[in-house]
């Protein structure tokens, strides 16, 4: 099978990672792939990024191409050109509920920056506090208030830690309003890049993932309302979640391929991917961050413990080579 990538924009952050993970196909005997040409009669198997989808220009040159698509977008301009593909790999079963409004076969390739060849030997060192680390965009940052927040602030007051923030300072702007209010915690701002994953992301003992994005309704003091629990009830007992489409687990497989244990918000792709207090914490009040964040800061040998079993089960090269084999398998089934 011979596969090929083809993007428009070869610097984008979502081509670089997608380059780096089906690179791996190579290593599958039998199937090869080669990026960014437009030759497209010369393949059997083509895949273009959600944003660039050149799905007709590559029909007309060849016919009998197998079309996938990567990553979608929920840009109304695109939905034409995805009802076209063959296929279209999702990034989570978020995105896999919304993709199949315009194809049946879908896969799910979960899509993170490829760390593991430079830390294959690396042991982590224990730190003087505690780190707590977060990577991905500002307005998860922005989201944690206050509902993560309150749980951090709480932990501070009798426990020594830091907050590594790496996010895209550069574009978006210094993290400044939802912060944690506690004095007490040390907060880094860190410039995204590739380097600083290593640098700052993988010295840190506790890797954080909020995803839900906050309701204003949402910002309760439980505690104060429980003698009217029984008036109520109904209220009391349930969730009321919000998060996107495009919701996925990328950034909880970065922390697996240092080995650092995670507590995310609880959001499906994280209750999918997640074993709940073996390998890491899915969360979602107050209480059960606070609960997560105090188990793992008091137990060094309960992080190195969780954080070897999730790098074991999806941080290494044997995962990612058999979501490839897997990938194959589909392809050809189609």
């Amino acid at each position: 099978m011979k596969c090929l990538f083809s993007t428009s924009d070869i610097n984008g952050p979502s081509t670089v990672i997608v380059h780096q993970m089906l690179s791996y196909l190579n290593k599958i005997e039998g199937v090869s792939i080669d990026f960014f040409n437009t030759d497209y009669e010369n393949y059997d198997v083509v895949f273009f990024m959600g944003y660039d989808p050149q799905i007709e220009q590559a029909r007309l040159k060849n016919k009998h191409l197998k079309i996938g698509v990567i990553d979608v977008r929920p840009s109304p301009s695109l939905f034409t050109k995805y009802q076209s593909a063959d296929f279209i790999l999702v990034n989570g079963i978020e995105m896999k509920d919304w993709a199949l409004n315009f194809c049946d076969n879908i896969f799910t390739y979960y899509l993170y920056p490829v760390l593991f060849p430079a830390i294959q030997n690396e042991n982590h060192k224990k730190n003087d506090k505690i780190i707590i680390g977060y990577h991905g965009n500002k307005v998860h940052l922005t989201g944690m208030y206050p509902r993560i927040t309150n749980a951090l602030d709480h932990i501070a007051e009798q426990n020594d830690i830091e907050l590594w923030a790496m996010y895209n300072i550069d574009q978006l702007g210094k993290w400044n309003k939802g912060l944690p209010e506690s004095k007490k915690i040390l907060i880094k701002h860190i410039p995204w890049s590739n380097e600083n994953y290593f640098n700052y992301i993988s010295k840190v003992d506790i890797g954080i993932v909020p995803n839900l994005i906050p309701e204003k309704d949402l910002r309760i003091n439980f505690g104060s309302i429980l003698p009217a629990i029984k008036k109520n009830q109904k209220d009391i007992f349930e969730y009321t979640m919000k998060f996107k489409s495009t919701s996925n687990a990328g950034r909880i497989f970065v922390f697996a391929q240092f080995g650092i244990p995670v507590i995310s918000d609880m959001f499906p792709s994280a209750l999918q991917l997640i074993n709940d207090t073996e390998d890491s914490f899915v969360c979602y009040s107050t209480k059960s961050w606070n609960y997560a964040l105090k188990q793992l800061i008091k137990s060094d040998n309960l992080r190195k413990t969780m954080g070897k079993r999730l790098q074991n089960r999806i941080g290494t090269c044997e995962f990612l080579n058999q979501t490839n084999e897997k990938l194959i398998r589909f392809i050809d089934s189609i």
